[in-house]
């Protein structure tokens, strides 16, 4: 009975440890291949993550790269500034118009006066004394009126003969008016030549404005230069005290630079950054610096070069991949 017993629980082993191995063994060759399609991110020694992505992942992806085009980057200077108001100018006007004419009034009744009372003492010597006043007052009041609008909005837009017409296009939303401001650290030596206008909260669209002036007063909080610009066909649809970015063009050299178009862009940590194709497969995310507005795109003076190639479409899927390879960096 004992032997019986023995010789049943060594079979019993045997068989046991004859299942385990067959199925540790067919369970390692049926286990399923890694899906070599799947993005792949390294961590670099610099902290950066290449994005690898097999051919056909790329495919599924939508991924396109192309070299940037080569392009002359003008001179620029990145300034902040907002749409003024017409209102005070529209009113100042008005009340110019106004002094004016009592003044022409009061002008008359002095030259009749004056010739009243050369004719035969028709008029008093003291009628002749106050008409001769008020023309003066009439006067010094449309000089007031003048000089608050000479030192309120400076002397080139003071002086337009056209001021008139520029202010009523300027309230019928025809047109806008725009102060840019830039930091005290960065002053400009000769005046701008111009401004590419460019909504805060939409870089996409933007408009050339033509220079009118240096603004005649400093701004309370930047306490850098100001300027003055006037977008005369307001295609912006720009509306008083709307905020705007401008990118001011001063005289220099043309810089040598790439167009990247808007569709390469993607946003990460409040920066602008590019994928740049490192190999076959594999994309680096670069860094860059979003000054100059073109029609096309950003035009880069430094960072990129024509050779490089470019993700033009699909970046954002690769900074998909690289977030969610961050996370199981992470954990």
């Amino acid at each position: 009975m004992v032997k019986t017993t023995i010789v049943a629980m060594m079979a019993g082993l045997a068989l046991g440890a004859s299942v385990t191995w067959w199925f540790s063994r067919h369970g390692a060759e049926e286990a399923p291949p890694a899906d070599k399609s799947e993005a792949q991110v390294e961590q670099g020694t610099n902290g950066e993550r290449p994005v690898k992505l097999d051919h056909a992942r790329q495919v599924s992806a939508g991924i396109v790269t192309a070299n940037p085009r080569i392009m002359e980057v003008p001179s620029e200077v990145q300034g902040y500034g907002r749409v003024l108001d017409p209102t005070p100018l529209a009113t100042l006007l008005l009340e110019i118009e106004s002094a004016e004419a009592v003044l022409d009034a009061s002008a008359k009744e002095y030259e009749r006066a004056k010739a009243l009372f050369a004719d035969n003492q028709n008029a008093s010597a003291r009628d002749l004394e106050s008409a001769k006043a008020a023309m003066k007052r009439d006067r010094a009041l449309r000089e007031v009126a003048r000089a608050r609008l000479l030192t309120g909005w400076g002397k080139a837009l003071a002086e337009r003969d056209d001021l008139p017409a520029l202010v009523k296009a300027l309230t019928a939303l025809e047109s806008a008016l725009v102060r840019l401001n830039l930091p005290p650290d960065e002053p400009l030596s000769s005046p701008p030549t111009g401004a590419r206008l460019v909504f805060l909260s939409d870089e996409n669209r933007s408009a050339e404005a033509d220079f009118v002036s240096p603004a005649p007063r400093a701004d309370a909080q930047m306490q850098g230069q100001g300027f003055l610009f006037l977008l005369g066909k307001n295609s912006l649809e720009l509306r008083p005290e709307m905020a705007v970015t401008g990118f001011l063009k001063v005289r220099g050299e043309m810089l040598q630079g790439v167009v990247v178009p808007r569709s390469a862009v993607v946003r990460h940590e409040q920066r602008a950054w590019v994928y740049v194709q490192t190999d076959d497969a594999g994309f680096a995310r670069k860094p860059i610096v979003l000054k100059h507005a073109s029609d096309d795109g950003w035009s880069i003076a430094e960072g990129l070069s024509p050779s490089d190639r470019i993700v033009v479409s699909g970046a954002q899927v690769l900074l998909s991949e690289e977030i969610k390879a961050h996370v199981r960096f992470a954990e």
